[in-house]
């Protein structure tokens, strides 16, 4: 089958810009070969005209569908392993020549259920440098962020062949899909003065051990240990979410809490084996991090934290913030 694609009807030959609403867009059908032969226009004044009869024919069939760049060979987009934007790149030759306009977008659900669209071109003409190398443009990291882990994105590449962007027949490229993998990553701070999703155990079992303490720009969490003894798991909880043979590191930033002795000592747990040699803290000031790493095999896994400080009352008390569980390469 063979189409001829000129100026619409409304913009023929007209001395004003195209103001036409009635496009019509050409699909690719997967395993389809069809031509079409394509009159080239030029903008002129800022007007729809054809400027010569000089044709091209060109088969739908070899059309290529645009890819993401950074995508692996299971089509997914995963953003822990590059930094930066993510690049969509459609091949030259077939309707890539410049001074014909393009949209490409990229597509897929938000978080509230409602698809969220990103409008990489929007009837933008096609460059001399995208007809010789292949057309690139990025898509901001910052908005893939927004999606939720798992999105399936759509791309979405396509050509108008009336270089004044009128509404002539579009041609639309094959779309190309790739699953969104952002790296895993739950933080606790205690600025809203509670323990999120985390348990208190019985290394500060008087209601009165933990509390929060305003400091700085936020609230700390402060075990006390009025408990007779100090000793055992302070905090836990269980995770449900992490993924198996996927790495990740448990971290917390600490210090010690008060100038009585003795000191506290804590270690980092993972399912109940200590995952961190015993650290006595004896700075007031500074805040020092302790962290693991650790790959899941199982699920779940339970992190902890773990005071080895056997005594209670009287010092032996801590400041703890900023319990991150990441996802790392």
């Amino acid at each position: 089958m063979t189409h001829e694609l000129s100026p619409c009807n409304n913009c023929a030959g007209a001395s004003a810009p195209c103001s036409c609403h009635d496009c019509r867009e050409q699909t690719f059908v997967p395993g389809e070969s069809r031509t079409i032969t394509v009159k080239r226009t030029s903008n002129v004044v800022h007007t729809c005209e054809v400027t010569s009869n000089q044709r091209y024919g060109i088969d739908l069939g070899l059309l290529i569908a645009p890819k993401v760049l950074e995508e692996n060979n299971k089509n997914e987009l995963v953003l822990l392993y590059f930094s930066g934007d993510a690049h969509v790149f459609v091949e030259k030759g077939g309707l890539l020549r410049a001074g014909e306009r393009a949209w490409l977008t990229v597509s897929g659900m938000g978080k509230d259920g409602v698809l969220v669209t990103l409008p990489l071109m929007n009837g933008d003409l096609i460059t001399s440098d995208d007809e010789k190398n292949g057309l690139t443009r990025a898509i901001p990291r910052a908005k893939l962020l927004e999606f939720p882990d798992k999105t399936l994105l759509t791309i979405t590449f396509k050509v108008s062949t009336c270089s004044n962007s009128c509404d002539n027949e579009l041609i639309v490229y094959p779309e190309q899909t790739c699953t969104l993998r952002k790296p895993y990553r739950d933080e606790t701070t205690f600025d809203d003065q509670t323990l999120g999703k985390w348990v208190r155990g019985p290394g500060a079992a008087d209601p009165t051990d933990l509390s929060y303490l305003f400091q700085g720009t936020g609230f700390i969490l402060k075990n006390m240990t009025w408990s007779t003894s100090g000793i055992g798991i302070v905090l836990w909880r269980s995770f449900h979410e992490l993924e198996i043979n996927h790495k990740y590191r448990f971290s917390i930033a600490v210090r010690r809490g008060s100038i009585y002795d003795p000191l506290p000592i804590l270690s980092l747990r993972l399912n109940d084996v200590d995952q961190t040699a015993p650290e006595q803290l004896a700075d007031l000031v500074n805040w020092k991090t302790l962290f693991f790493d650790f790959v899941v095999t199982s699920l779940p896994v339970t992190l902890a934290i773990y005071s080895h400080q056997n005594r209670g009352i009287e010092g032996n008390d801590t400041d703890l913030d900023n319990l991150l569980v990441e996802e790392i390469p």
